[in-house]
C-alpha cells in the first residue's frame, strides 16, 4: 500500500491540498527482456500552500523507481543523446567566473564531462549507480559514489575543499536518482549544496518545468521519477531558505518543456536580472498556485482522452504502434487508457529494441516495422 503524502517535500509543511488524480501506472523505465507483471502505483500531484511546491501526491521509494538504472545492464550515458544546448550554456557559465572545480550532480559515465577536462577544469561527481560511476573514473573524474548526503558533502570538503559550480542537469537524458526534482527531501538537498559551494560561486539547474507541463497539457511528463515539479516561485522559496540567492530563469533554448536556474549565495552577482524578472510575471499569469488550474488541466486531459478513445475505435482491426519506448509513453499510454489497443511499440534507441513494456509487455521494434506491418 502506497500512502498519500501529508509533509511537504520542500518545507515539511502539513498544509499538503491533493489537487489532481491520475490514472496508475508502472514505473516507466521498468522496460524487460521478456514479459513481466510490473506493479502499477498511484500518482498524482499535491500542492503545499506554504511554499508552493507542486509535487506527487505518493511516494514510491528511489530504489524501486530507479531499479533498472542501477543495474549493471543499464546503457551508459555516453551512448544516450545529450542535450548540447544546456552544456554549452554551463560551459560559458563556467567560463564566466573562471571555475578551476566543477562538481556534478548526477554526473553518469562523465562522457558529456570531458570538455570541461579539455579546458583544464577539475571535474568531480556524484553518481549513485557503480556501474556508470566506474565509467566516470576511467575516464578521468574523481567520482564519488552514493547521493548528495552530509558524509559525501564531507568527504568532497575535505579532499577539495568548497567547490566553483555545481551542475544539477538532467542534459544526458538519463533517469536521475540524484536530480533536485527526483529526491524526497530537497531541501536537506539544498542544504548541502548551500554547503559545498564557494561564497562567489555558482549553482546551475535545470529541471522540468511545472509551468510548461500546466500550459502545454503535458501530462505524460508526471510519473514516479520526478517527485518535485518546480515553479520559479517554488524553487526560488528552496534556495532562498538555505542562503541561495536566485540569478536567472528561463525556458531552456530548443526545449520548453525545461526551465534552468542560476543561484548564488553572493546577493551581489548581477546576471540576467530583466529576464527573471519577465521569466516571474509572466510565471504568475499561469496561477500556478490554485486549486482551480488543476481543475482546468483534469478537464483538458479528459476532453483529450475521450478524443483519442473515439479515434482509436475508427481504427478497430488495424494494427496500432505506439511511437517511443520512452517513460513519458507508458505515462501516456495509462492517463489516456489505451495500453490495450497497441500492438507494439517502436523507438530509434537500439538499447530499447526487444524489450517489453512495463506491465502492458508490449515488445519494442524498430521504427521500420510500422511501414512494413498490416
Amino acid at each position: 500500500m502506497i500512502d498519500k503524502i501529508s509533509l511537504c517535500r520542500g518545507c515539511i509543511s502539513k498544509e499538503v491540498e491533493h489537487v489532481l488524480k491520475l490514472q496508475s501506472l508502472p514505473i516507466g523505465d521498468s522496460f524487460s527482456n521478456s514479459a513481466n507483471d510490473a506493479e502499477i502505483f498511484p500518482i498524482g500531484l499535491a500542492i503545499c500552500s506554504q511554499c508552493g511546491l507542486i509535487q506527487l501526491s505518493h511516494e514510491v521509494e528511489s530504489s524501486v523507481v530507479f531499479e533498472r538504472y542501477l543495474s549493471k545492464s543499464y546503457p551508459l550515458s555516453k551512448d544516450i543523446s545529450v542535450n548540447r544546448e544546456s552544456t554549452r550554456r554551463c560551459q560559458k557559465l563556467a567560463h564566466s567566473i573562471n571555475a578551476k572545480l566543477i562538481l556534478s550532480i548526477g554526473s553518469g559515465s562523465g562522457q558529456h564531462l570531458q570538455m570541461y577536462r579539455e579546458e583544464g577544469i577539475t571535474v568531480i561527481g556524484i553518481e549513485p549507480s557503480d556501474y556508470q560511476a566506474s565509467i566516470s573514473r576511467d575516464l578521468g573524474i574523481d567520482t564519488f559514489s552514493g547521493y548528495l548526503t552530509e558524509t559525501v558533502v564531507d568527504k568532497i570538503l575535505a579532499k577539495y575543499g568548497q567547490v566553483d559550480m555545481v551542475l544539477v542537469d538532467n542534459a544526458t537524458k538519463m533517469p536521475h536518482p540524484v536530480h533536485i526534482s527526483n529526491v524526497n527531501d530537497p531541501l536537506t538537498y539544498v542544504d548541502n549544496i548551500s554547503n559545498l559551494v564557494k561564497s562567489n560561486g555558482l549553482v546551475y539547474v535545470r529541471t522540468p518545468y511545472i509551468g510548461s507541463i500546466m500550459t502545454f497539457g503535458l501530462l505524460d511528463y508526471v510519473y514516479h521519477e520526478h517527485q518535485s515539479y518546480f515553479s520559479c516561485q517554488s524553487i526560488r522559496r528552496l534556495f532562498s531558505r538555505v542562503g541561495l540567492q536566485i540569478l536567472h530563469a528561463g525556458l531552456c533554448k530548443y526545449d520548453s518543456l525545461h526551465a534552468e536556474f542560476l543561484f548564488s549565495p553572493h546577493p551581489n552577482v548581477s546576471r540576467g536580472e530583466n529576464a527573471l524578472a519577465d521569466f516571474e510575471n509572466k510565471e504568475r499569469c499561469l496561477k500556478l498556485e490554485e486549486k482551480s488550474s488543476f481543475s482546468s488541466i483534469a478537464g483538458v486531459l479528459q476532453a483529450s482522452k475521450t478524443t483519442v478513445r473515439q479515434a482509436l475505435g475508427d481504427c478497430h482491426g488495424l494494427t496500432i504502434a505506439g511511437y517511443g519506448a520512452s517513460t513519458a509513453t507508458v505515462s501516456s499510454m495509462y492517463q489516456y487508457e489505451i495500453a490495450s489497443d497497441l500492438n507494439f511499440l517502436v523507438d530509434d534507441d537500439e538499447t530499447k529494441i526487444g524489450l517489453y513494456s512495463p506491465n502492458a509487455n508490449l515488445r519494442v521494434e524498430r521504427v521500420d516495422k510500422i511501414y512494413t506491418s498490416k
